[in-house]
């Protein structure tokens, strides 16, 4: 073995993995367009086969508080599950976090559960499905949403589809309440993060309004479950130098993106890299070990 072979060997080789999921369902009959969009779902069998791939591969689940804490083994895999949101179907996979022993971390809309309100993209995709619009029409029309305030989404929202429709749920799309969100948190293995209070584009806005909504959904969130609250997912994954700036200034200490690829644990604590950390995004529509392979083995590790 040559010199920089030699050394190679002992570079840390560790890296934490990242996964985003949205909504669970109980069986793939669920996954329909009354319940919002199907990309966004995945059933509950193939959840538990994500968690017995890297289960069976000896990786170390975590979760936020392992990372702050600088808990990780820089020689080891971990696998760092998160949901986004707050949907109530999330609850039907505690059973199979106890089986692995698996953490996991819940960034929740803050808003739509104070209130009781339904997520708008849900609502959007429902209605406009109803009157036999495209994915492609549906996908840009969304677009417009991502620069307007929560108060300017649901007026576009029952001006174009009419009031019922901001009301209208299953049981399977329907928000947490704040007593099932409480008791949902006392739960050893879930820990709640902040997704901002009206799931607004952290790239969009200016700093005032960014730290007001970051405080409206950390004053809910700590108040209804008495537990800290220090990490968040960026909504949309839509972040720049200003929202950065505004979530260190708040106190968060890591934050996750959907931008794809593996964290190399030496480098998570270099150049804020914590605050940005990236995220895989499996789905139900390709069959999920050849997703859990492909997310192992990707070359990008940052």
């Amino acid at each position: 073995m040559n010199i920089r072979h030699f050394t190679d060997f002992f570079k840390p080789k560790g890296f934490v993995q990242v996964l985003l999921f949205h909504k669970i369902y109980p069986s793939k009959s669920d996954i329909i367009l009354e319940h919002g969009d199907p990309l966004e779902g995945i059933c509950k069998s193939e959840f538990e086969e994500i968690i017995r791939y890297f289960h069976e591969r000896n990786y170390l689940f975590i979760n936020e508080q392992d990372i702050i804490l600088k808990k990780l083994n820089p020689r080891r895999r971990h696998l760092f599950i998160t949901f986004d949101d707050g949907y109530f179907n999330n609850t039907l996979i505690l059973d199979i976090l106890e089986k692995y022993n698996a953490k996991a971390t819940f960034y929740i809309a803050t808003d739509f559960i104070e209130n009781g309100k339904q997520y708008w993209w849900d609502i959007h995709y429902r209605e406009r499905h109803k009157q036999c619009k495209s994915e492609a029409f549906i996908r840009e029309e969304r677009l417009q949403f991502y620069t307007m305030t929560g108060e300017q989404q649901y007026e576009f929202l029952e001006q174009t589809f009419g009031s019922d429709a901001l009301y209208y749920s299953t049981e399977l799309s329907r928000v947490m309440t704040k007593a099932e969100l409480q008791n949902f948190a006392r739960h050893p293995l879930v820990s709640l993060g902040n997704h901002t209070h009206q799931h607004i584009n952290m790239a969009a806005f200016e700093r005032e309004y960014l730290m007001h909504s970051l405080q409206k959904s950390q004053d809910f969130l700590e108040n209804t479950t008495q537990k800290p609250v220090e990490s968040i997912s960026y909504p949309f994954g839509e972040y720049n130098e200003t929202a950065l700036s505004c979530v260190a200034e708040f106190g968060l200490k890591l934050g996750v993106s959907v931008d794809c690829g593996k964290n190399k644990c030496s480098e998570i604590y270099k150049n804020n890299q914590i605050l940005k950390l990236r995220r895989s995004i499996p789905n139900g529509y390709f069959p999920i070990r050849n997703q859990c392979n492909k997310i192992e083995n990707a070359d990008e590790i940052f």
